[in-house]
This record gives C-alpha cells, sequence and structure tokens, in this order.
C-alpha cells in the first residue's frame, strides 16, 4: 500500500489531483489481483516525469523516451490480458480456472457407510471360488465378542433394524472445491474472540470486476495519451493530407504511429492463446483416470449369481470298513472351482471321478483344503478315501449339501439334522463293543448345577440357557428350571409343566443349551431360585434400540471385551428388576441423492439420455423418476443389474432398497439437434446435489453460443472477434498498406477462428513489406540482404498459411474458444450443486457445419481477387531500392564507368 500511496501522490502532483484520485482507486482494486502491475506503473510515471524535466533533444531525451516506450510495451503487454480476464471473469465466473472441472473428484456412493447387498467379498486369492454362502447379513464380530456365550442367532438379533423404524439419510453435501484462502493469526486467540467475514454477492463481484476493468483501461489509456498524443495527431493530419494514390510519399511517421496498434495486437494474442491450449491440455486429459477406474471395475465385476453360483443339491455318504465313499451333485451356472470335503488333517479324498471320468484338475491349498475346477452345468462327483485310524475324526464341508444320506455301520455320526442338513462339519466316533460285565452300582452324590441365563434384547427377545454339572457326571440328573415371565421354550428339550422346564441330563454329559423367546414387556423382574441343587448366573446384552434402568442386587461384572454386558451371581430368592422404554425416533429425510449425471448424446433425428443416481435410502420403496413427455425408455440398471421396468405416464417408477444403490436410466427423446438445442427437463422428485451434465455435440455442428443456469462453458471466441473489430478500424486507418477496415476485418476475423497464429503471421507479413516500403536509407550491404532474405521466407510461409487456412476452413473445424468446468469443442460440462428436484435446463445455439463451409468458400474466392490485387504491391514494396546488394565490387568496373 505504500507503494500506491506514492504513486497516487506523484500522478496528482504531476497531472492534478482528479487524476490521482483515479490512480488511487484504480491501484487499490488492481494490485491483489495483478501485484506486477504497480512497478510497471511506476516505470511508466518514472519516464514521463523524466521528460519533463530534461532539456531539448539530445542523447539524454532519447534515452528516456527509449525507456518511456518500452516501459509503456511492457504495460500494454501486461495490461490488455487482464483487462481480457476482467471482463471474461466477470461475465462468466467459471473462466477464471477454465480447466479445472467441478465435480472432478469423484466418490463413491456408499461413502456414507450403508452397505449394499450386491457387494461381496473377493474370493481368495489361492483358489477362487464361486460358492453359496451362508454368511448373508453383516459382520457381527463386535457384538459377539460382548459375550462368548451368544450364538448366530442372538447376535443378529442384536443388530437387526426394526422394518417399522425409517432410518435417516440426511441431506446430500455438495463436493466441490475452488478458492481456497488461508487464515493466519500472528499471536494467541482465545475462544471468546469472534471473526466475522464480509463476502461479496456473485452480482457485486461481476460489477466490480467490470469497474476494476475500465479503470484500467482508462489509466493506460491516460499514460499513452500522454506519451504518444503529439505523433497521434500529426499522424492524422498527415492521413487528411495525403492523397490515397501515392502511399509511397508517407513519412515515417506512420511507423511510429502503428506501434501502439501492434502492441495491442500482440497483448490480444497473447490472450487468445490460452482458452485454446487449456482446451486441448483438457482434451489432452480424457479420458480421466475416475472413468479408467470405472472400466477397470466393470470389466473385473464378480458374475451376476454371486454367492449362488454353485450350490449341491444332495449328497450320499457311504462307510465300509475303512473305506469312505462319497456321491456328490453340483450345479454350476458359471466355470468355477469348488472345495471338496474333508481336509489332509482328518479326511481326504484319494481319488475323485467327475461325470464317471477321473478328474485332473485339482489343487491343494497351503489350507490343505483339495480344489476342483468344474465347467458350467450339472455334475456328478465320487470321492473315495481310507479313513484314518482313530477313534474319532471329522469330515467338514465347504461346500454344504442341501441334504446328506448315510450309509454308516460301526460309527456315530454327529452334525447331521433330522432333515438331512449338514451343521458344517461332520463329526465320526467309532462305536466300542459292550462290556458283558456288568459294574456294581454305587452309591451317588446329591446332582448341583449351574444355569446361566443369556438375554438378548434386541427387537425379538431371546434367552439362551445352559445348564453345567458341577457335580460328579455319574448318572443321570432330573432337573426342573424355572422360567422368566413370558419365557416360551423354542428348543426340543424337555417340557414345560407350571411354568417349569423338566429334563434330563444324560449320564457323562457336563452340559445341556436351550433356547428361548421373550414376550417384550416395560418390566421384567429376575428372581434367583430357592433350591439347593442349583446356583444361578444373568448376562445380560441390550440394543442401542432400548433405554434400560436397573435396580435390584448389583452386578458382579459390567464390561466384556469392551462392551457393556452386565453379569449378576444372586443367592438364592435376590432379584434384579429391569425397566426398558424405547425412544422415538426423530422425523428426517429418508432418501437422499448424492449424485446425478445427465449425459447427452445429440443425434440428427434423435437425443439419447443417460441419468445416473447415486442414491442412498433408510427404507425400502418406491420412487418415481419423471421423464420427458414422449420419452422412450431404454433401460433401468440398478448396481449393474438390468431391471424389468417400463414407463407409465412419462414416469420411471424405481424400487429402491434400504441403503445405497447406483441408477442408471436411459432414455430416447424423439428430438435431433437444432439451431437452439436444450436439454430434456427431468424430475428427480426429491431434491438432489452435485449435479452434473455432460453434452457430447455432433462434430457437424458449429457452435456459437452456450448458455444455462449452472457453472459451464463459455464461447470465448466473440471477446477476441469484437477487439479484432477495433484493431481492424485502427489497422485500416494506417497507410503502410493498401488495405482497408473492410478488409482487415474480413481477414483477421475469419482468419481467428482458425488458428490465433495464423492472425500473427499474415499481420504481421503485411505490416514489414508496408515498412520495407518506408524505409528511405538503405542499411548495410549485408544487413539489407539479411533483411530481403527474411522477407522472402516471411512470403512464402505467409501465403503458404493462407493456402492452409483455405483447406482447414474448408475441411476442418473452427477454434470458438471453449473453456470452463473443464469443457472443450467436444465436451460441454455443467455443474450446479443444488437441484430442487427439476433439473436445470442447459445447451447451446449451433449451426451445421455447412454454413461455416459456404461461408469459407466465399471467403476463399474474395482472398483470392485480393490476393491478386495485393501481390503487385507486395513485389512493389520488396523492390524498393533494389533486389539486393552485391557483397563486392570489382575495381576496373567502376574506373569504367567514372571515364564514361
Amino acid at each position: 500500500m505504500f507503494i500506491v500511496l506514492i504513486l497516487s501522490l506523484a500522478v496528482a502532483k504531476l497531472w492534478g489531483y482528479g487524476w490521482g484520485v483515479l490512480t488511487l482507486i484504480t491501484l487499490v482494486l488492481s494490485y491483489q489481483q495483478h501485484p506486477v502491475l504497480p512497478w510497471v506503473w511506476m516505470q511508466v510515471i518514472a519516464a514521463l516525469a523524466l521528460l519533463r524535466v530534461l532539456p531539448g533533444e539530445g542523447k539524454l531525451q532519447w534515452w528516456a523516451k527509449s525507456y518511456r516506450n518500452l516501459s509503456l510495451l511492457v504495460l500494454l503487454i501486461l495490461v490488455i490480458p487482464f483487462l481480457i480476464d476482467q471482463v471474461r471473469i466477470g461475465l462468466y465466473p467459471q473462466l477464471s480456472q477454465p480447466w479445472r472441472n467441478l465435480a472432478e473428484e469423484q466418490y463413491a456412493y456408499d461413502t456414507y457407510g450403508f452397505d449394499s447387498q450386491n457387494q461381496m467379498a473377493a474370493p481368495e486369492p489361492v483358489a477362487p471360488m464361486l460358492y453359496e454362502s451362508e454368511e448373508r447379513t453383516r459382520s457381527t464380530e463386535g457384538i459377539v465378542a460382548k459375550s462368548k456365550k451368544l450364538d448366530s442367532s442372538q447376535s443378529l438379533a442384536l443388530i437387526q433394524i426394526d422394518p417399522n423404524v425409517y432410518v435417516q439419510t440426511g441431506q446430500g453435501l455438495p463436493r466441490w472445491q475452488w478458492q481456497k484462502v488461508d487464515l493466519t493469526w500472528s499471536g494467541p486467540v482465545s475462544h471468546e474472540q469472534m471473526m466475522q467475514l464480509w463476502l461479496l454477492p456473485p452480482e457485486w463481484t461481476r460489477v466490480l470486476n467490470i469497474i476494476r476493468a475500465m479503470l484500467v483501461g482508462i489509466l493506460a489509456t491516460f499514460f499513452l495519451y500522454l506519451s504518444w498524443a503529439t505523433s497521434a495527431r500529426a499522424w492524422f493530419y498527415a492521413m487528411k493530407t495525403e492523397k490515397p494514390t501515392s502511399p509511397s510519399t508517407n513519412t515515417g511517421n506512420s511507423s511510429t504511429a502503428a506501434l501502439p496498434l501492434l502492441l495491442l495486437f500482440v497483448g490480444v494474442i497473447s490472450a487468445g492463446w490460452s482458452p485454446s491450449g487449456r482446451a486441448e491440455s483438457a482434451m489432452a486429459s480424457y479420458p480421466s483416470p475416475e472413468l479408467l477406474s470405472e472400466l477397470r471395475q466393470r470389466v473385473l465385476a464378480l458374475p451376476d449369481c454371486m454367492p449362488h453360483c454353485v450350490s449341491s443339491p444332495q449328497v450320499h455318504l457311504q462307510l465300509e470298513g475303512n473305506v469312505l465313499t462319497l456321491r456328490q451333485q453340483v450345479h454350476s451356472a458359471v466355470d468355477a472351482a469348488i472345495p471338496l470335503p474333508g481336509q489332509d488333517r482328518h479326511w481326504l479324498a484319494q481319488q475323485v471321478w467327475v461325470n464317471g471320468e477321473l478328474a485332473t484338475a485339482l489343487r491343494r491349498d497351503d489350507q490343505g483344503q483339495l480344489w476342483l475346477s468344474l465347467t458350467s452345468g450339472i455334475h456328478e462327483l465320487q470321492l473315495m478315501g481310507i479313513v484314518p485310524s482313530r477313534n474319532s475324526w471329522q469330515l467338514p464341508f465347504q461346500l454344504k449339501p442341501k441334504r446328506l444320506t448315510l450309509s454308516v455301520e460301526g460309527w456315530q455320526v454327529e452334525g447331521l439334522r433330522d432333515s438331512g442338513e449338514v451343521e458344517g462339519t461332520l463329526q465320526f466316533t467309532r462305536q466300542l463293543s459292550a462290556d458283558p460285565t456288568m459294574p456294581l452300582e454305587m452309591g451317588m452324590l446329591p446332582p448341583f448345577v449351574e444355569v446361566e441365563r443369556v438375554l438378548s434384547l434386541g427387537l425379538d427377545w431371546q434367552v439362551q440357557t445352559t445348564v453345567t454339572r458341577l457335580s460328579p457326571s455319574e448318572g443321570a440328573v432330573v432337573l426342573e428350571i424355572p422360567l422368566l415371565s413370558g419365557e416360551s421354550v423354542t428348543s426340543e428339550h424337555g417340557r414345560v409343566v407350571q411354568g417349569h422346564l423338566q429334563l434330563t441330563l444324560p449320564a457323562q454329559q457336563k452340559s445341556l443349551t436351550w433356547s428361548s423367546v421373550l414376550q417384550p414387556q416395560p418390566s421384567l423382574t429376575l428372581t434367583a431360585a430357592t433350591s439347593l441343587a442349583m446356583t444361578e448366573v444373568w448376562r445380560l446384552n441390550v440394543s442401542a434400540i432400548w433405554h434400560l434402568a436397573l435396580s435390584g442386587i448389583p452386578q458382579v461384572q459390567q464390561h466384556s471385551e469392551g462392551y457393556w454386558s452386565p453379569v449378576w451371581r444372586p443367592f438364592p430368592g435376590e432379584q434384579v428388576t429391569l425397566a426398558l422404554s424405547r425412544p422415538l425416533g426423530v422425523a428426517g429425510q429418508l432418501l437422499t441423492m448424492d449424485n446425478s449425471v445427465l449425459e447427452v448424446t445429440p443425434g440428427q433425428r434423435s437425443t439419447d439420455y443417460t441419468l445416473t443416481l447415486s442414491i442412498r435410502s433408510g427404507r425400502g420403496t418406491r420412487h418415481p423418476i419423471g421423464l420427458p413427455v414422449g420419452a422412450e425408455l431404454q433401460s433401468v440398471f440398478i448396481d449393474h443389474v438390468l431391471q424389468p421396468i417400463q414407463a407409465q405416464n412419462d414416469q420411471v417408477v424405481l424400487p429402491i432398497r434400504p441403503g445405497a444403490q447406483q441408477v442408471v436410466i436411459r432414455f430416447r427423446e424423439a428430438r435431433g439437434t437444432e439451431i437452439r438445442f436444450s436439454t430434456a427437463q427431468v424430475n428427480l422428485g426429491v431434491d438432489s446435489v452435485n449435479h452434473r451434465v455432460e453434452i457430447s455435440p455432433p462434430s457437424q455442428r458449429w457452435i456459437l453460443f452456450t448458455w444455462g443456469d449452472a457453472v459451464g462453458p463459455a464461447v470465448l471466441i466473440w471477446g477476441v472477434l469484437l477487439v479484432m473489430l477495433l484493431l481492424s478500424v485502427g489497422l485500416g486507418r494506417l497507410s503502410l498498406t493498401p488495405l482497408k477496415t473492410r478488409h482487415w476485418l474480413l481477414l483477421t476475423v475469419v482468419l481467428t477462428p482458425l488458428s490465433v497464429e495464423l492472425v500473427l503471421l499474415v499481420v504481421g507479413w503485411l505490416l514489414a513489406l508496408g515498412w520495407r516500403r518506408e524505409l528511405k536509407t538503405a542499411p548495410l550491404t549485408w544487413r539489407f540482404n539479411l533483411l530481403q532474405l527474411a522477407l522472402a521466407l516471411w512470403t512464402v510461409v505467409a501465403l503458404w498459411t493462407l493456402l492452409l487456412a483455405i483447406q482447414q476452413g474448408l475441411l476442418g473445424h473452427p477454434d470458438m474458444h471453449i473453456a470452463g468446468n473443464g469443457s472443450n469443442a467436444g465436451y460441454l460440462r455443467w455443474y450446479q450443486d443444488r437441484v430442487d428436484g427439476v433439473l436445470p435446463l442447459v445447451g447451446f445455439l449451433s449451426l451445421s457445419m455447412w454454413w461455416y463451409r459456404v461461408l469459407m468458400l466465399l471467403w476463399a474466392l474474395w482472398l483470392s481477387f485480393a490476393l491478386l490485387r495485393w501481390l503487385p504491391w507486395a513485389w512493389e514494396c520488396f523492390t524498393v531500392q533494389g533486389l539486393s546488394r552485391p557483397f563486392w565490387e570489382r575495381k576496373g568496373k567502376t574506373v569504367m564507368t567514372e571515364s564514361k
């Protein structure tokens, strides 16, 4: 700010307080936007002030003028792109970072922790297996850790979700980043101190950018006027008195007057390069890493039949002597590797047949599991092996059959239910022959047992009771266990008589376990039995859906492996009362759309749409999506699975399940690319965030404008063409060339969409020829020849460039300098952080490429006739003062010339 004050005071002192105030406001508004500009202003002001105090003509005056012109040159090079950027950012805020895509940071639709039912664990890398798994719910490791006594049913009961209770999904969060500002404090900050930010709204920011550009332009024009006003007036006066037919009589002042226009042209060129370069960089970054990752996931996706690709409906087991034979039927929907029954530590098949043929595609992994590779279809397997010489051994089934039949003699088999379903592992125990000698009956101690009750209070109340014998196990024990209030036994153990369970604990059996269900009630009282034959242990596990208040005897243990699980060991007759209540839920949003992408591919007669939605739902429901009137539904995918859904009354009703899912809707609209194309109106039926629209315009359309309420692309060529129009007016006033304003306008306006470099090359060539004609004093021999050679090469390149420009204009595509939100000419992107149900309408204005081809053809015909008039003038400029100079001359020839 010190430099700003010094420069403002200097301007006020030299040219008045009005210009000083204007300089102060201009520098204050532009200093943060372009920190280099104040230093350039300083050089210009210093040079102008120095010229005011130096004496008339002389070397010091010449050096000061050169210093001033150089400073003005740097000022123009910096100011013109700055002005263009300020106006562009004011009109299109997304052009402050045109290469950036607001939605480039993608995230998975299950970020919020919702489990998708179709997500399966990857198979083991050693032997990939596609078989039916019995684990179809969430992991219950944390719940099981509450009590080692809990079985799987009780663990699932604690985490079971009430179907009548809706889980809130909350509002979606916009995921975009733009400008980051770091705030730092040099000293300590207490929690009582407050900070307030003053932010300008977008409308005021736009006005501020326009005002900043106007002030910088006025100040730069003021300094240019102070520097070149005298030369400009003399040049204009000379233009009035000069005859148009004799441009060779003009003085060298026209070259000096052309310097500001040339600098302005250089600034425009430097500003015009950036959008096309950025567009090319954006096109070079396609496809994006996110798209490649999505393609990789699709290629490596598991089959849709997971985890039911392989199943075994029936197995027959036959054990004769020490030889075990298994006949297993396997149904496989895909080519897969399946685990065979057995393990090398117990029993392993020694011979395997598949459909009557000896199997060869076998492999045993590091865990001793035998794997068999099968093709898709129905197969009959036969396994044969010798049983181990032990009294007890096991036969595990990784691929559990639906039904198993036995033909066994001399062995006791455990692990098989009455329905024929295998629990997971069969236990084989050799039956010993009975001793004919009966032992004498001895006296027995009174029985004493421990009754442990594990209460699991979730959505359903369950009780798991275990009776453990503490007395010697000789002989059976008849017990009568009191049940809790509202308890109903569900296991096949004993019978219930007057609120007691009568059961028998056989001899040699240490424990017995059964399950029961409890009727939910607001208060439950646990009372220890007064029998001397038993002692009780109570263990409690309560789900988070209940509020619990305890009263009675204290707990002997409150936590188990980090979880709250109280334990009581009461004396006979002691009580514990459990008071339970169900907290009421809070109303909230039950369906959230975290991301929506509308991909549009316009055609000649129809337009294809692909709508991708990332949805989180707290309940199962049916959600309607409104399609455009008359749209034809192509397909609906939910988590990459095709759904049999049809559109009715221009609506698609989606079956939404609880959790996260990705929905892809493809539909077609019987409306092709028009002059003013806009996207179809789609109603999501609920507010959405992070909405993107991606349009792939046809290559045969000439895009003129883009529009839409969302942040998207902008066609920047019109701003450049406006500046080209002003330059053409200025260049048409020059006497260096025979070209008028209309000629410069046709030349620059048509060449600019093709390539800005072409404009620079051709305009520079014409001005160089005009300067060559105005050259009065011939330079030295070698400099003159070098200048002629350069002009000749420049002429060849310029003419060749014009021919290439005609070819590109007739066959290629114009560069309209489309930029913003990562867009380019072949891919238009819009982004809106929040959408109120109905998707925003965006589009573009375009013409058929044939219009551009016809205009280029007319321009090519005009250029052909124009070159016929310009080339003689170019030859005249090139041959002024001769074509070349010899590097040396013969003395004899010179003497002969003098004698004559």
